[in-house]
């Protein structure tokens, strides 16, 4: 839709948050409301193709051991698989940058040789964990998540970890230290 720019002499902006034509003005009519959410979809939809994949997932290491996640305990992730390496244990990570649209094929590719995938997450309910699932009809085999308001910490991940690579963990381990 035309639109005027900020500072343009002459120019009116309309802004509303109702359902509104292409000019901007206020419309209830159904049939311009599937029209609209249909241009709003049709945008939603280039953003995979616009995004270049390394904006979409960044990757880490290489081995069929693959943590997934997003957000901030990027650092602490990555802290946590260098401390496993340097006691042989070779861990990737797909740190996720675009949820939505989800980047299913993208996705589907990185993880192709993982034999167990981790879903780490600064959340109750594993919403990344809950994309994969609905997108790549996958469940992560295990997930580590921090609800407690603090941050993650390199060391309850690498403890976590580390009870995976024993396989001595539940299927979800919820963390609650992190000083």
């Amino acid at each position: 839709s035309p639109r005027s720019k900020l500072g343009l002499e002459n120019g009116v902006f309309w802004n509303t948050g109702d359902e509104s034509d292409e000019y901007g003005h206020i419309s209830e009519d159904p049939v311009n409301r599937i029209q609209m959410m249909d241009k709003r979809q049709k945008k939603v939809e280039q953003i995979l193709t616009l995004v270049p994949k390394n904006d979409q997932a960044v990757v880490y290491g290489k081995s069929d051991i693959c943590i997934v996640s997003w957000g901030s305990p990027k650092g602490p992730i990555l802290d946590a698989i260098e401390m496993h390496r340097k006691e042989g244990h070779e861990i990737s990570f797909i740190d996720i940058k675009l949820l939505e649209p989800f980047p299913t094929e993208h996705i589907k590719s990185l993880l192709k040789d993982s034999s167990v995938i981790i879903d780490i997450e600064a959340n109750m309910t594993a919403q990344l964990g809950s994309l994969i699932r609905k997108n790549l009809l996958k469940d992560p085999d295990y997930y580590v998540l921090k609800y407690t308001g603090r941050p993650m910490t390199c060391i309850e991940i690498f403890d976590s970890l580390k009870k995976i690579l024993e396989k001595k963990a539940e299927k979800r381990q919820v963390l609650l230290y992190g000083d």
